[in-house]
């Protein structure tokens, strides 16, 4: 292998008819790897009346090409309104895990078709089931558990993983409430705790108080994460204490007091 030139050059030089190829490794190069756009992009939920089918919402995302993993670059797909997805009849007897995936299929490098879709990847039924294996070319938007004899998927059989932070461009969220744990509340209506997304920053802005340090005060939805732990020192009770937030979300007042501790400042990119 030596440089790679279209006829006339390197790709986008006025001389030259461009190819997608050159189009996919520039997407690649904005969108290291796969994911959605904005934060509720593709985003997969229960049925409103819970039965055997998902919905996957409207939006924009990011597959990466994995036949030519060094070239193949990545493809930018568009679902314009939620699409219902069938899950297959549960087994009688085991459970089994199903991926719900956007995939493309590309002529170029495998098969005679030329087209991306939203997909559902069957599961195999196991008293300890894992996930099936993935098409070529695919992202993975959620999973889905379906238990022996199920006959209606609802929310808490649905795992989001989506991964939105992998997104350079989200947009702004309005200020979301935490759902508290471990004796973590507002510390009054004034100060309450909320945090938001501008642009690819997430903000925390408020005052808790009386929860258990060193445990989880509330947790940040998948589309609010950093895959690093961050650390922050932040004001409480007329001292500093130490906030940290994993990659899972987790945010853990580690140290300082629980008559009052402040998130106001606290910022971290999602990239």
């Amino acid at each position: 292998m030596a440089e790679r030139n279209t006829p006339n050059g390197p790709g986008f030089i006025q001389a030259n008819t461009n190819n997608s190829e050159i189009l996919r490794q520039i997407i690649a190069s904005i969108f290291p790897v796969g994911g959605v756009v904005g934060l509720n992009d593709l985003l997969v939920t229960a049925n409103g009346t819970p039965n055997m089918t998902v919905n996957v919402a409207a939006g924009f995302g990011i597959i990466k090409g994995t036949e030519v993993a060094t070239t193949q670059g990545s493809y930018h797909v568009y679902n314009d309104a939620s699409v219902s997805k069938a899950i297959s009849a549960a087994d009688p007897t085991n459970p089994r895990k199903d991926l719900v995936v956007i995939k493309a299929q590309d002529a170029q490098y495998s098969g005679a078709v030329n087209t991306w879709s939203i997909a559902v990847v069957t599961g195999t039924p196991n008293a300890t089931p894992v996930d099936p294996a993935v098409p070529n070319n695919s992202f993975t938007l959620a999973r889905i558990l379906v238990t022996a004899s199920k006959t209606s998927i609802v929310t808490g059989d649905i795992t989001d993983l989506r991964g939105a932070r992998t997104s350079p461009s989200y947009g702004d969220t309005t200020w979301q409430a935490p759902a508290y744990a471990n004796g973590w509340v507002d510390y009054d209506v004034a100060h309450a705790v909320g945090f938001r997304v501008v642009g690819t920053r997430v903000i925390l802005r408020g005052t808790m108080k009386t929860g258990t340090l060193n445990t989880t005060a509330f947790t940040l939805p998948l589309a609010y994460r950093n895959a690093k732990i961050a650390n922050f020192a932040c004001a409480s009770n007329g001292g500093f204490g130490l906030l940290s937030i994993d990659g899972s979300g987790n945010v853990v007042p580690v140290n300082g007091s629980n008559v009052y501790f402040s998130v106001d400042g606290v910022t971290f990119d999602l990239i």
